[in-house]
């Protein structure tokens, strides 16, 4: 028998639900009643599960999000969990859980540039609120021999006109240093790409100055790069690529 004790919201549409189960959800029952805690997408998609206990009577109260991409738990227990058993009817007992990292999640709408080309955001690598290098957000099909910059917020999406294009991400918003987009010399073509290695930025190492928030585990950011589209008359005269939503990883 598998029966739910509580839910919680996490910050971008999904839901936290956490349980009891004298089966095996998602690893093996440990004996007579187990926990577990599962998390389900805006779509209703289960993107985790886990499950936890002793060979005793376990069971959890309601979730409740920590404000940062994790989760509190508690509980009760007749066994020996984290802890050993302290005796009487039961011992109580609270728990942590910090998000798997989601891979980079790419949405809203590019600008279509002056040449017809669709800039396109990626990355790769991994966030990390501890590394100095090794998660490179870019930008392909970017008019060669221009400035740019990647706007981020940790307030999350969005989808506004702006500039002839889309706002993809919601204020306030902070912008990183300014970058090259390089490409092909002597001719005007969509050769360009803009490229920047977010941990470094974080960290400080890119000059400017970083939001802390870069640095906090389980902060979901969203980011888009913006540059210059001189095939354009101005105020319109920008190019804005697609967007980027990803959660900072604790390593």
């Amino acid at each position: 028998m598998t029966w739910p004790s509580g839910a919680a919201p996490d910050r971008l549409g999904g839901v936290y639900v956490a349980g009891s189960t004298d089966g095996s959800l998602a690893a093996p029952n440990a004996g007579f009643s187990d926990i577990w805690l599962a998390h389900y997408d805006g779509a209703g998609r289960r993107t985790w599960l886990t499950q936890f206990g002793t060979n005793q009577y376990d069971w959890p109260s309601a979730p409740i999000p920590d404000g940062a991409g994790g989760i509190h738990l508690a509980g009760g227990t007749y066994g020996s969990l984290g802890g050993p058993a302290q005796g009487g009817p039961g011992d109580a007992w609270l728990a942590h859980f910090i998000e798997p990292c989601r891979p980079p999640i790419a949405y809203c709408t590019a600008k279509v540039n002056s040449l017809g080309c669709v800039p396109a955001i990626g990355a790769t690598g991994t966030s990390s609120a501890s590394s100095f290098y090794g998660f490179t957000i870019h930008a392909t099909n970017v008019i060669n021999n221009t400035v740019g910059l990647l706007a981020y917020t940790n307030s999350g999406r969005d989808a506004l006109p702006f500039q002839g294009g889309w706002l993809c991400l919601r204020t306030p918003l902070q912008r990183t240093v300014v970058v090259q987009s390089g490409g092909n010399p002597g001719t005007v073509d969509c050769s360009g790409v803009y490229v920047i290695d977010l941990n470094a930025y974080a960290t400080g190492l890119l000059g400017s100055t970083p939001a802390p928030y870069l640095a906090v585990a389980g902060t979901v950011v969203n980011v888009q790069f913006w540059g210059r589209d001189p095939g354009f008359p101005p105020p319109v005269d920008a190019a804005l690529s697609d967007a980027l939503e990803f959660t900072i990883c604790p390593e």
